[in-house]
């Protein structure tokens, strides 16, 4: 058989059937697409945290302290190797004196005539940085100045200082180098900072060394001599980007390829049953070929060109709409997390997703191959006078793939209802307690002293309901050896006494990523000593911030540490803003976070963290979906002799829709209550695992619409096919028979 025979047969199955060819295509190219989404952004996330360091840290060097750097801290390095700057951030409140609202911020420091020595820090209007952070101006994020309720110019009022919002901040390199804080930010310069009086209430702040090497080939050994002068600070170089930000970018990559084995699947399974669809124009040409003397080497032949046909065409349509998407998608995260991400690689990308067209490819070639060789041409033309083999789905597996299709549409439809509405009060209730309005962090303990002596002279204001302290440790060693730990962490206190002095209790979280179990030993730094504790238990956590740090230690153990303080308020919502305010004016740098504010900086990432997730779950219900329609396209065709002898005996044609919408709506029923169950246990686990707490019911509400929407859907698709087959006269119908 020649290449041009095994062409001509290949477009004659092609054009037989134009549309179920087209649909195998689309489904195809949407898992295709799917795939090189989510890999391209992964990767172009991931490589600007490996490749792109500099700019993430805006240094070749990046040295953090829990203090206010020093002059003789920036000379660690002779100038003949570095250049050296200081960027200091605390986090503290703004509000503004005309509309007296406040709002949580990040303040950051900068020397605005060196930095950042990689990247490029963008404002609006733009203008050097040096006029943009000049005297009692700052640049703000653009969120800050609607939470404020102020346009640029407005003014900002930091611990009592006002200064000029002179721009907004649209793209900042190293946003998450030190603090991983979501909040409203700041930049100013270091002598509005000095002016503003903030250093001097004691707030707990993170001091960055930043240095740039004048020759790159000096890595090494500026690395040794920051690492002898700064023996228990975070040192970090742009070939070691920070280990938790990539585990991050890998996790997220595992829940995304979820979703994308599920679209695969889904897209194989509307694939498999297009071409069971097609298998009559399809395997009677198989059938005529071994009638005329073909063999099975020439069967596989046509088959590996027809499934090549269909494949090749799904791979570049879903290549290309997938590129299409990822430029959409680059900008739009660069302008979300004020980043400059770079061009996505495409060599990742184009290998994941010809590698799943190639599996798609490879797995309808082998269904459609076994069926072609072990055709037998008589069984086949007798199929075309008998009844009993006209049928090639029947009647049990369409209602089966019916359902099965709906109800896998239903509930990822569910899933994601459920998330969009339960994650963010979730995580607000996970932050703060249901019971509290209101959250405090104190960073001094003079402060949180001041803070309860305040509050004891004004007894009209609410009573503090429960304190968490927490501090910051290095921790230097694991079990007697030095480990990749060595880093800082956060640690809960106890100070009720079910705690002993030399305990430990680690969350399973924190223990496997320390590789720790019960008995281990952990060596903290604390200032002029070594603290060792045993850890005696590993128990869950109730709430997110406990879950977060993962490790209590007795308060008597850490008293000499510096320690923080988080406390929540009970306070009537409608008294919120106004308590705010008075707190403002006593604790003009004290942190106050509103559950409206958990909510919004929730529903922002939650927002951002489940684009991705949406694009992969859509490609999911698209295949789902075009299921549905094929098999109601199947059960129309099949219905096509039975509707003309209905029709003959004296059937009216309302009759048979009327039973054909019922069948399609209990169809539907039944998937929507599959799907729902299914989706609201999915949720409730996720969102149970993620937030450590639970949701109100009402949240679930989706699982329930879920019964009559997929109905109505099942009855839509019903009504298309049937309608199409009432429209068909019966003596065509039985002619063709």
């Amino acid at each position: 058989m020649t290449l041009r025979q095994v062409l001509r047969y290949t477009s004659r199955d092609l054009r037989g059937a134009p549309w179920r060819s087209l649909g195998v295509i689309l489904s195809l190219a949407s898992a295709v697409a799917s795939v090189y989404i989510a890999v391209a952004c992964l990767s172009s996330f991931r490589l600007f945290l490996v490749g792109g360091s500099r700019q993430w840290l805006g240094a070749d060097l990046q040295v953090n302290l829990d203090r206010v750097p020093l002059p003789e801290d920036l000379a660690a390095l002779p100038a003949r190797l570095a250049r050296s700057t200081a960027v200091i951030e605390t986090l503290v409140n703004a509000r503004s004196p005309e509309t007296g609202e406040s709002a949580p911020i990040v303040l950051k420091a900068v020397e605005p005539g060196d930095y950042p020595f990689y990247g490029a820090l963008s404002v609006a209007p733009p203008q050097p940085l040096t006029s943009a952070l000049a005297s009692q101006q700052v640049a703000v994020s653009p969120e800050l100045l609607a939470a404020l309720g102020i346009p640029i110019g407005g003014l900002v009022e930091i611990n009592g200082h006002r200064f000029t919002a002179a721009v907004t901040i649209v793209r900042e390199p190293d946003r998450f180098a030190a603090s991983p804080y979501t909040f409203n930010r700041v930049l100013m310069s270091r002598a509005s900072l000095e002016d503003s009086g903030v250093l001097r209430r004691g707030n707990n702040l993170n001091g960055r060394l930043l240095f740039g090497l004048r020759d790159p080939s000096t890595l090494l050994e500026a690395r040794a001599l920051l690492e002898a002068r700064f023996p228990d600070a975070d040192i970090a170089d742009y070939h070691q980007p920070d280990p938790r930000t990539v585990q991050t970018l890998d996790s997220a990559g595992f829940f995304l390829a979820i979703g994308l084995i599920l679209s695969l699947l889904s897209s194989f399974i509307a694939s498999a049953l297009l071409l069971h669809l097609h298998l009559d124009t399809h395997l009677d040409t198989m059938a005529i070929l071994k009638v005329l003397g073909a063999g099975t080497r020439q069967l596989l032949l046509l088959s590996a060109a027809y499934t090549a046909a269909l494949a090749g065409g799904a791979c570049v349509l879903g290549l290309a709409a997938g590129e299409i998407v990822v430029r959409v998608m680059l900008p739009l995260f660069e302008h979300w997390f004020r980043l400059q991400l770079p061009p996505h690689p495409l060599l990742p990308a184009l290998g994941w997703s010809l590698a799943a067209c190639l599996l798609a490819g490879f797995l309808l070639f082998v269904r459609n191959s076994a069926l072609s060789v072990r055709v037998r041409p008589l069984r086949l033309f007798r199929r075309h006078f008998e009844h009993a083999h006209r049928l090639l789905l029947r009647p049990g597996r369409r209602l089966a793939s019916t359902i099965s299709a709906l109800a896998a549409g239903a509930a990822l439809l569910v899933l994601m209802s459920i998330l969009e509405l339960g994650l963010t009060p979730a995580l607000s209730h996970a932050l703060l307690s249901p019971e509290s309005d209101l959250g405090i962090v104190s960073h001094p303990q003079q402060q949180f002293a001041e803070l309860q002596a305040w509050l004891a002279a004004h007894p009209e204001y609410p009573r503090i309901e429960r304190t968490f302290p927490v501090v910051r440790l290095r921790l230097k060693q694991v079990n007697g050896q030095a480990s990749l730990a060595d880093r800082m962490w956060w640690a809960n206190c106890r100070d009720n006494g079910t705690l002993a002095q030399g305990a430990a209790v680690l969350s399973p979280a924190q223990a496997q990523a320390l590789g720790v179990n019960t008995g281990s030993t952990l060596d903290f730094q604390l200032p002029g000593r070594t603290l060792r504790v045993r850890v005696v238990e590993i128990e869950d956590r109730k709430t997110l911030i406990q879950s977060l740090i993962g490790i209590d230690l007795a308060c008597a153990d850490v008293s000499d540490a510096h320690l923080l303080k988080y406390v929540t308020f009970r306070v009537d919502r409608a008294r919120t803003p106004a308590f705010r305010r008075e707190l403002s004016k006593a604790f003009p740098t004290l942190v106050h976070i509103s559950r409206s504010d958990v909510e919004d900086l929730s529903q922002e990432v939650v927002d951002h963290g489940l684009l991705l997730v949406r694009a992969g779950f859509s490609a999911v219900a698209f295949s789902c979906a075009l299921i549905m329609v094929l098999i109601a396209a199947a059960e129309a065709r099949q219905r096509r002799p039975e509707t003309a002898i209905l029709r003959v005996l004296g059937a009216s044609r309302s009759r048979l829709m009327r039973r054909a919408l019922r069948t399609y709506g209990a169809s539907g029923a039944i998937a929507g209550a599959m799907g729902g169950m299914i989706g609201a246990l999915a949720a409730y686990l996720l969102i149970a695992r993620m937030t450590h707490t639970s949701t109100a019911l009402s949240v679930y509400a989706p699982a329930l619409l879920a019964v009559p929407l997929t109905s109505a859907v099942a009855v839509c698709a019903g009504w298309l096919a049937t309608r199409r087959v009432l429209k068909i006269r019966p003596m065509e119908t039985l002619r063709e028979q």
